[in-house]
């Protein structure tokens, strides 16, 4: 694995939508590093484009097949979480389904669940995930975040 730097890509993730936009789709993560909830998402493997590994990630965690065409740029989030700089590129896609998917990762979190802005749980987040949806569900969404917050700290 290459070594991070200042302003390097930290990971990826996706908020996967339901068709009327209503609905996003969240799982509770069981295994560290950040346990708690959380949208999918990772790193991005050599060769790939930003969006190619957030369609990626979220096929090998939910087994959705997103359509590149309808995956769109949603946030940059720059954060101390994996050391100083670290940009998170956050993407979401809209599917034609409200059926809950499979989990192929049951090792590393429990069932992927749909909810609407009004039922996101409470509770534990791996931080990235709720400032992207707490930021996609807001009135007057951000295209850059700066998280100031202490690196590993989970909201």
């Amino acid at each position: 694995m290459a070594k991070r730097t200042p302003h390097s890509i930290g990971g990826v993730a996706m908020i996967v939508l339901s068709s009327d936009r209503k609905y996003v789709l969240i799982a509770k993560r069981i295994k560290q590093p950040g346990a708690g909830y959380q949208i999918p998402g990772g790193c991005v493997e050599e060769g790939e484009t930003l969006k190619e590994a957030a369609i990626r990630e979220t096929r090998e965690e939910t087994g959705i097949v997103l359509n590149p065409a309808k995956t769109f740029f949603s946030c940059a989030i720059q954060s101390g979480y994996y050391g100083s700089g670290n940009l998170h590129l956050i993407f979401y896609s809209i599917v034609n389904t409200d059926e809950i998917p499979p989990n192929p990762e049951p090792h590393k979190c429990e069932d992927w669940q749909w909810y609407t802005k009004d039922t996101i749980p409470d509770g534990v987040w791996y931080r990235m995930s709720r400032m992207a949806v707490d930021n996609f569900f807001s009135k007057e969404p951000q295209n850059y975040i700066e998280d100031q917050t202490e690196i590993g700290k989970i909201k």
